[in-house]
């Protein structure tokens, strides 16, 4: 009885580690397949990308342009692939906010002090972000170093880089997710040595972006200048704006942000990837997966 009873245990055990197994490798199988459709939609947006460079597009992109409109459902397998592109220089370039001596940039302080007024947030929260990046240890008027940090639990301590992710905002003092998820939808984060990474594409900026270029400039000024685009090169706009606020502004994109989302059956992959215009060629410069990705604007959506 007793040999029956453990023979029974243990085929039944064996029986379970199996079946776990089985799953796990089927898991596995169907997220391989799943990494496999993103890629393959991210190779479909860079021929799309580069088409549109090889025909005169690289240009001058704007929310007309066929890379801007959404990826409708596309029937897969088991699934379904879906996603959108997102134009990273419409957005506020979190890695601006120092030059590339690392020194804090004025004009992109001030421009991110008066985004976050627009957005009725505290405008001292900026000493805080150029803190978190800047190479030294001496906190700013309404700032934060070490000392703070190391205080917490659990401690840690401010970046003293660049960014690397919007999302890093959540670790500087001052931040929550409520201010996050007001702020984010004008972020973006882009390699700091890029001079084109520093301009707005100003026919693609949010609104909130545009106001924040100079002071002065209300709602009503924005919906008109919203109402002109696209405009055809940098001479069409430059009477909406201040001869120092003109350096900072372009009609054309180096940087895009990508968003695959796989569904097949029970298994959800999002694939985001940063795609970069260089040398009439497009190229990847990042992937991350299941991690939060560039939300979306009204802007990005219905225009």
């Amino acid at each position: 009885m007793l040999i029956v009873t453990l023979a029974t245990v243990l085929a039944v055990e064996l029986l379970w580690q199996f079946n776990l197994d089985l799953r796990r490798t089927e898991a596995m199988l169907v997220r391989d397949q799943a990494q496999q459709y993103a890629l393959g939609v991210e190779s479909w947006v860079i021929d799309l990308l580069r088409t549109d460079i090889a025909e005169g597009g690289g240009d001058n992109d704007n929310l007309e342009d066929p890379w801007a409109q959404d990826i409708p459902p596309l029937p897969i397998d088991g699934g379904i692939v879906e996603g959108f592109i997102v134009d990273l220089q419409g957005r506020f370039n979190l890695n601006k906010l120092l030059g590339q001596n690392g020194r804090l940039d004025r004009i992109a302080f001030e421009q991110f002090k008066q985004l976050l007024v627009i957005l009725d947030l505290d405008p001292g929260l900026a000493d805080a972000v150029v803190d978190w990046i800047d190479p030294d240890d001496l906190a700013s008027l309404t700032g934060a170093e070490d000392d703070i940090y190391t205080s917490k639990i659990p401690p840690y301590r401010t970046a003293n880089f660049w960014f690397t992710t919007p999302t890093e905002l959540m670790a500087v003092e001052g931040f929550n997710q409520e201010i996050y998820d007001r702020l984010a939808p004008h972020l973006s984060v882009l390699p700091p040595m890029s001079v084109a990474a520093a301009k707005v594409n100003i026919n693609t900026a949010t609104k909130e972006v545009l106001q924040s270029l100079e002071t002065g400039l209300t709602p009503a000024d924005i919906e008109r200048l919203v109402q002109d685009r696209p405009f055809d090169d940098r001479a069409a706009f430059q009477n909406n704006f201040g001869p120092e606020v003109w350096s900072l502004l372009d009609v054309a994109t180096d940087y895009f942000g990508l968003t695959v989302i796989v569904s097949i059956g029970s298994t959800r992959l999002t694939m985001y990837s940063l795609l970069a215009e260089t040398n009439q060629d497009v190229i990847p410069l990042l992937r991350s997966y299941d991690l939060p990705v560039p939300i979306r604007t009204d802007v990005d959506q219905d225009e």
